[in-house]
């Protein structure tokens, strides 16, 4: 055992030897002047890491792709970029490239995981190190502007460090890059969220952007974002946040304009803080967390699919709807409850297909006794149950011949209602039909605190997917 142990020893001090031998990995510098890198390259014997120090232009730049797999750190920061017209084409058919600007998809594909670039920087151009190994990038201070898909693609980049100088990024900039975790875009002064900026970014988390005011389309869509801070943001372009599976929480200004499919299929997502005017097509369709009531109290209209889905079981509609299109609450199947009190005018356009997969009759409409008859008479609305503030509510509400296996008691102040299948809505009224609380749906059993409702007559009504059972309560 002993001399077993005794050759592992010595064949580890061997080893170490043999490292300590080894040369370790040194930087290499190429002093350059414009229009020399490629000669420099020749007589150079490369390493991993190579500096590049001098002036150079875009001939020396376009070269920089062509180095050998092995070299994987490029440092350009003692780099000068100068100004180059040239007689003939020097890079995608260009002759003429600016002074401090990293040329358009220079770096396309590089194989550098390191990139540093020059302190003298003030623009990065379109696609400049898209698809490129970069693992982590530190934008210079001085740089302003970032190109279109300037970093497209790159499927190893994790960290992104923006300059305070920052004004402007361009479509699609670090879209595709499915490792991204940090961006401080916080930290600049971009308030432009351009199309497509980080389409499909699975792994970032989290963003904050005080200086945000505009979302581009699908700015975001894709992304894994769990909460997303955007306290400026009035313009949110079509599908900006879509199909963000994540999304809990989304902070906007309350005024901010939606686009179409704004918020499509963010499963997730719990609480938005936004008040439009205009609830667009596909708003929030397939968002099966969300409980969009306060988001649709001012609207003027309803678009087609808006809520198409969701788990909205009342809805207040504000006093200037004038229209609920078609298929706009289409398989909202919790919808138990509307309050259009505030309409005392005209009542909204709707279509039997605005509420498709739902049974009107099994809705409580609750209208103004101003116009009570002329939600009667509508051919859509009139197939609610529709009560007015003059009315009993309890009256109006249908007892299912088949609620054997519901159960509602109290105890003390507490309410529990329990069914053989899963509850999908309960909540207490008082007699005029005012919601007075919503207990929790989705189990068999669910409970509440009702200490803080007024003394009188209650009328609870609890529902599965196949009964219904409403009671009376005097406390």
């Amino acid at each position: 055992m002993r001399l077993n142990i005794f050759k592992l020893t010595a064949a580890a001090a061997a080893s170490i030897a043999l490292l300590e031998l080894a040369p370790a990995a040194q930087a290499v510098t190429i002093d350059v002047a414009p229009g020399k890198l490629a000669g420099a390259l020749e007589s150079a014997v490369l390493d991993s890491e190579l500096r590049i120090s001098g002036v150079a232009d875009a001939r020396d730049l376009n070269i920089l792709r062509e180095l050998p797999a092995d070299v994987t750190s490029l440092d350009l920061s003692n780099t000068v970029i100068t100004a180059l017209t040239a007689d003939s084409p020097v890079h995608l058919g260009k002759t003429m490239f600016e002074a401090n600007h990293l040329p358009a998809y220079i770096l396309f594909r590089a194989p550098f995981s390191s990139v540093v670039l020059p302190e003298g920087l003030t623009v990065i151009e379109n696609g400049a190190l898209a698809g490129s190994a970069v693992t982590e990038i530190t934008i210079p201070e001085g740089v302003t502007f970032i190109g279109e898909y300037a970093f497209y693609g790159c499927r190893n980049l994790k960290t992104v460090n923006l300059p305070s100088t920052l004004l402007s990024i361009g479509r699609g900039a670090f879209a595709g890059c499915p490792v991204l975790e940090n961006i401080n875009l916080d930290a600049t002064r971009v308030t432009l969220l351009p199309e497509e900026c980080f389409s499909g970014d699975v792994s970032l988390r989290s963003l904050d952007a005080i200086h945000i005011t505009t979302v581009g389309t699908r700015a975001l869509a894709g992304s894994g974002i769990e909460r997303l801070s955007l306290p400026a943001a009035e313009d949110l372009g079509d599908f900006a946040l879509a199909d963000m599976p994540d999304l809990l929480v989304l902070t906007v200004s309350p005024s901010a304009r939606f686009g179409v499919g704004a918020l499509m299929n963010c499963s997730s997502l719990v609480s938005v803080n936004g008040t439009p005017d205009i609830v667009p097509d596909l708003f929030a369709a397939n968002c099966t967390s969300l409980q969009p009531t306060s988001l649709i109290s001012n609207a003027e209209s309803i678009g087609k699919f808006s809520l198409a889905n969701s788990s909205v079981d009342q809805i207040v509609l504000g006093p200037g709807l004038t229209s609920l299109d078609e298929n706009a609450l289409k398989g909202a199947t919790a919808l138990t409850y509307i309050d259009a009190t505030a309409l005392t005018s005209d009542v909204p356009d709707a279509f039997d297909s605005t509420f498709a997969g739902l049974d009107p009759a099994t809705i409580k409409l609750k209208v103004s006794d101003d116009n009570i008859n002329d939600w009667k008479a509508h051919a859509v609305w009139s197939k609610f149950d529709i009560f007015s503030e003059g009315t009993l509510g309890v009256d109006d509400i249908p007892t299912s011949s088949q609620y054997d296996g519901i159960s509602i008691s109290f105890n003390g102040n507490t309410m529990t209602a329990t069914a053989p299948e899963p509850i999908t809505s309960a909540a207490i009224y008082d007699l005029n039909g005012n919601l007075l609380l919503t207990l929790p749906a989705g189990e068999c059993a669910s409970s509440a605190d009702t200490s803080s409702l007024p003394a009188g007559v209650w009328v609870v009504a609890v529902r599965t997917a196949s009964a219904f059972k409403g009671i009376k309560v005097i406390n």
